[in-house]
């Protein structure tokens, strides 16, 4: 999973969630390595991963995925 310049490697994909429209999107419940800091943050934007040489902690988290149509 990646996030702008974040790298959280692997996940566990645990639920997923479809919104029809148009344009679809997923709601996606994954498993994460996350910092001992970030694990305490409510919003999916403060959650950083944790480096792999470094003890971090797993938690479930909440990601949207926006899919798009191609065009003719």
């Amino acid at each position: 999973v990646k996030y702008g310049d974040l790298n959280f490697d692997w996940c566990v994909v645990l639920n997923f969630h479809k919104k029809a429209g148009e344009k679809p999107t997923y709601s996606i419940d994954v498993l994460a390595h996350l910092t001992t800091d970030s694990v305490l943050q409510k919003a999916t934007s403060d959650l950083q991963p944790c480096p792999l040489t470094e003890k971090g902690e797993m938690k479930v988290s909440v990601i949207v995925l926006f899919c798009h149509s191609p065009t003719q």
